[in-house]
């Protein structure tokens, strides 16, 4: 799907039928930190069932594999590629909120707070897009420097320093995320 001239899509495909889902990133962002929560298999897995509108899908493996599809979205493969390679964590939606709700207003001129709706993957790709000296990519990149290959002990100090400050210990990553899902599904 490109963006550029298809729609977002309001819908996923199982079984070769559309069924409509909830798209407005609020809805995704709720279900993510509900996922994350969720300490049973079977209580996640209602809770993925939740993003469809009316009815969910007979199929409940291919419905779940939908909607972790569309929480996907619309990835480049430069990103995935960094995901697998460092296994380090760099974001996090709860801990990184206030400086994403801020980025949004500065470069974009949206008040997350306030705006009524704005579509998941739009709001994925608003996200990507956001300027390196953003506050939220500033913190990523933070969070992804190896301060063990700096050689310089002043600056390494400070680099570890600051990365106990914003570190997300106990928090679950994106790619752990669609972990908790396939867990919904086989049980694990």
């Amino acid at each position: 799907m490109n963006p550029l001239y298809e729609p977002l899509p309001k819908s996923v495909e199982v079984g070769d039928v559309l069924y409509p889902v909830k798209t407005d990133f609020r809805a995704v962002l709720k279900l993510i930190g509900e996922v994350k929560q969720a300490g049973e298999p079977g209580s996640r897995l209602f809770l993925i069932l939740r993003l469809y509108k009316k009815e969910i899908p007979p199929d409940i493996q291919g419905a779940v594999q939908a909607v972790t599809d569309f929480i996907a979205g619309i990835r480049s493969a430069e990103k995935e590629k960094e995901r697998e390679g460092s296994g380090k964590q760099t974001f996090s939606y709860e801990k990184d909120a206030p400086y994403i709700v801020s980025d949004f207003r500065n470069y974009y001129g949206i008040d997350l707070l306030a705006c009524k709706y704005l579509h998941w993957q739009k709001f994925q790709m608003l996200l990507e897009g956001l300027p390196d000296d953003s506050g939220t990519k500033t913190r990523i990149g933070y969070r992804s420097i190896d301060a063990g290959k700096i050689r310089d002990k002043q600056e390494r100090q400070r680099i570890q320093k600051i990365q106990r400050a914003i570190s997300l210990e106990d928090e679950r990553d994106e790619e752990q995320i669609g972990d908790l899902f396939a867990a919904a599904m086989w049980g694990d």
